[in-house]
């Protein structure tokens, strides 16, 4: 167990260096953070400026511009590599909850792993947080992640600590709330899991009220109401699928996840189509967000602790299927992972790049299987027995 544990870490802060190491962060001075507008509101809240006066929706995400203010008045460190230390922290920890929460889930160590280079095999969540480090997503996929375990661990005390943390750092951190019913149901209906579930949904729903409360508008809206961004934004999108519909599609899915993930994921239907269920719910709440924001690939990249979750069953699913290592299932995320690096943080390897990558890799494996590779090596087996020859 020790041995498992120091491997996860090791795993996950090393990937985390990896990506850091690779990707040209937005220091102060560079053309990027000034060519910038988000972070900036972040960096008010940090040194100091009340909320009032910063621009909203960012002058209610208090979470991590507050937190980074705290570790850099107790540590030699800047405000900015304050900012960097905890938002590649949040990455390194998400990796590991993603490992404990598939453990958890019953798929095993080598589908575990598949689910930890999923999360890092996604630009959106991963590399971006480290490019963009002042912006408070990473910490807020933590706290989701920290809330699925304690939904599927019927800690509802903790599950509502965490998810009002999570309304805290960004409102986004709401769509986390049905997971407390959808993780823990036996049927379509149960009252006393409905009760519990929206008294654990109080001091969030409690949360958002009160930072529009005594946190009020404090520039003019572009738009008038809520009702009205949402038409807005939603002509917008439809304009942008009528236009292009192929590249509409690709942006929604290939282009936030990548490929492997969902290649994955979608593996996952036949023998863990329950699971897909369970987090349907929560990824229908996260792919709203495009109606009222813009930059919807990180928007979306919310639902990737649910997406790497079914690409670990997906990848068991295939390695039960194919007779491949489930450990080498591993690779083809990590692969899209590597060929991330080389993009610019905007941006991600193209789709028929991305295919092409995983039907070479794919194949790969296929034929090591079919040798008997995972055999050779030890690697993790099929436990069923063999059937009988058929006698003549």
């Amino acid at each position: 167990m020790k041995r498992e544990v120091a491997f996860v870490v090791l795993l996950s802060a090393g990937l985390t260096v990896l990506v850091a190491l690779f990707t040209d962060a937005m220091w102060p001075g560079s053309a990027a953070y000034e060519r910038g507008v988000d972070h900036h509101y972040y960096v008010q809240l940090a040194q100091g400026d009340p909320p009032s006066e910063v621009r909203m929706p960012f002058g209610r995400r208090l979470l991590t511009p507050y937190l980074s203010a705290v570790l850099s008045a107790l540590t030699p460190l800047s405000l900015a590599w304050s900012f960097r230390v905890l938002i590649l922290s949040c990455v390194a920890a998400t990796g590991v909850m993603i490992y404990a929460l598939s453990r958890r889930f019953g798929l095993g160590c080598g589908a575990s792993v598949v689910a930890i280079t999923s999360f890092f095999s996604v630009s959106w969540a991963v590399e971006f947080a480290a490019y963009d480090f002042y912006l408070p997503d990473a910490l807020g996929l933590l706290l989701i992640s920290l809330a699925i375990l304690a939904a599927v661990s019927n800690q509802t005390g903790i599950f509502a600590a965490l998810i009002f943390a999570g309304v805290l750092n960004k409102e986004s951190g709401v769509f986390a709330l049905p997971l407390l019913y959808t993780l823990n149901a036996t049927c379509l209906v149960e009252p006393r899991l409905a009760l519990r579930t929206v008294l654990a949904s109080a001091p969030a729903v409690a949360g958002l009220l009160g930072l529009r409360l005594f946190i009020p508008e404090n520039h003019p809206r572009e738009y008038g109401s809520y009702p009205e961004l949402f038409a807005i934004f939603g002509e917008r999108l439809a304009s942008q699928f009528a236009v292009a519909p192929v590249g509409f599609v690709l942006s929604f899915t290939v282009l936030t996840f990548g490929a492997a993930s969902l290649f994955y994921a979608l593996c996952a239907a036949k023998d863990h189509a329950t699971l897909l269920l369970r987090f349907a719910p929560f990824v229908a709440l996260v792919y709203l967000q495009p109606f009222f924001a813009v930059g919807q690939e990180r928007l979306l990249a919310v639902a990737v602790p649910a997406i790497a979750l079914c690409s670990a069953a997906g990848a068991k699913s295939l390695s039960k299927a194919f007779r491949i290592p489930v450990y080498a299932l591993a690779i083809l995320p990590l692969v899209v992972l590597i060929l991330n690096l080389y993009q610019t943080p905007l941006a991600v390897i193209r789709p028929g790049t991305q295919a092409l990558v995983c039907l070479a890799t794919l194949g790969l494996l296929f034929v090591a299987g079919g040798i008997g590779f995972g055999q050779t090596y030890g690697w993790e087996k099929e436990t069923e027995e063999s059937p009988e020859p058929i006698k003549n």
